[in-house]
């Protein structure tokens, strides 16, 4: 059967999720559904299903646009890092702390897009938010902050991550002064 053209066809380009219901076998549940009727007269009727609004509403955005989002935010996570650094060096803690700050905001921006990459890329992620919970921003050392930005370029900047960048992060991190695992460890 060939696609409707017309009216009918430029309604249904309109339409995200279609469905074919055959009226022989059930005339249940079509109150959800908009009758385009077919001006061939076929027999059975085709019969649409529409998303509401709020469907609309809730709708993931395209692939390319969290790929473009996850790109933005590491970058915004990147210069934070780098500020920190930068700041901590300096002896600037006010505004080691707003870096920071702005910092956790980024990975949790991040955070909300994981979902786009590999678990282990969550995983580590989820290692940088912890870190980050454990010590005032003000009390970071250079190292640390030196630490935190390599992870963020090195790993969750990069391709693909696997066991291998989350061990090599664990011993960078721990080598700093940073737990990794204090979110599950009885300290």
């Amino acid at each position: 059967m060939s696609e409707p053209s017309g009216e009918t066809g430029s309604a249904i380009t309109s339409i995200i999720s279609r469905r074919r219901i055959n009226l022989e076998n059930s005339e249940q549940g079509l109150k959800n559904y908009t009758r385009l009727d077919s001006k061939s007269g076929d027999s059975p009727q085709m019969y649409y299903k529409v998303r509401t609004s709020a469907e609309k509403r809730i709708m993931r955005a395209p692939v390319y646009t969290r790929r473009y989002a996850i790109g933005q935010a590491l970058a915004t996570a990147e210069q934070e890092a780098r500020d920190m650094e930068e700041f901590a060096r300096a002896g600037e803690v006010m505004e080691l702390s707003i870096a920071g700050f702005s910092l956790k905001r980024a990975l949790q921006d991040l955070w909300d897009l994981r979902n786009d990459r590999e678990n282990d890329w969550g995983d580590l992620l989820n290692l940088l938010q912890i870190v980050l919970a454990q010590v005032e921003f003000e009390q970071f050392t250079v190292d640390q902050c030196a630490a935190i930005r390599k992870i963020i370029v090195d790993h969750l900047g990069s391709g693909l991550i696997d066991i291998d960048d989350l061990e090599s992060s664990v011993k960078l991190l721990r080598k700093v002064g940073f737990d990794p695992w204090v979110g599950i460890s009885a300290r």
